[in-house]
């Protein structure tokens, strides 16, 4: 994960689209998603939110760093807002599931992960038995995670390996890794910017 300049710490940027009154959509960007969410509710987020109240959060997607998040915010915007819901409603877990990590080491599901990952560090990460117990495990922990990988067109066994070996987009570490620690968002974020083309 890139370093955020301005604040000096890895954060993570989401894009997020609100149900607003008068059956509109509002797209947003933030790397404090609770607090801006706040702040729409409130009426003093933006405008638009003021004249056109919230009434839902469809869904949040992560991005990366503030740069991209601004990219994905623009295309996004000028989609129609049937798309914007469609899309948008499908990623509503990554939120609710990001805000979550912090009573990771209390769901059995993480401690079936972190079994998976031990044997990792035994095995070769093409091991097919390993591999099926990671999606297993991320089945159980971050589905979300799981559907967009296969949206990607890969099968089983290649969203195995690609789990199990270290990538250089996220500083040589494992994504499985990251879902184990909670940081599922991170890795989904790598997934959506290659798929939205967003460097």
């Amino acid at each position: 994960m890139s370093t955020n300049i301005t604040h000096g710490t890895d954060e993570l940027w989401w894009v997020y689209v609100l149900h607003c009154a008068g059956d509109r959509c509002y797209v947003g960007a933030s790397s404090q998603v609770d607090a801006r969410l706040r702040a729409h509710a409130a009426g003093t987020a933006s405008a638009f939110t003021r004249a056109h109240p919230v009434e839902a959060l469809i869904g949040t997607l992560p991005v990366g760093t503030r740069r991209q998040a601004m990219v994905l915010e623009r295309r996004v915007k000028r989609w129609k807002p049937a798309r914007k819901r469609a899309y948008f409603r499908h990623y509503r877990l990554a939120w609710d599931h990001h805000r979550a990590t912090s009573l990771l080491a209390e769901v059995p599901m993480y401690a079936a992960l972190a079994v998976s990952i031990d044997a990792l560090n035994l095995l070769e990460a093409q091991h097919q038995e390993v591999q099926r117990s990671v999606l297993a495990a991320l089945d159980g922990i971050a589905p979300e995670l799981l559907e967009v990988l296969r949206q990607t067109g890969c099968d089983d066994a290649g969203i195995g390996a690609w789990l199990c070996y270290p990538n250089p987009q996220l500083s040589g570490r494992r994504p499985v890794d990251l879902v184990a620690h909670g940081e599922a968002a991170v890795v989904m974020a790598l997934i959506v910017r290659a798929q939205h083309g967003v460097e």
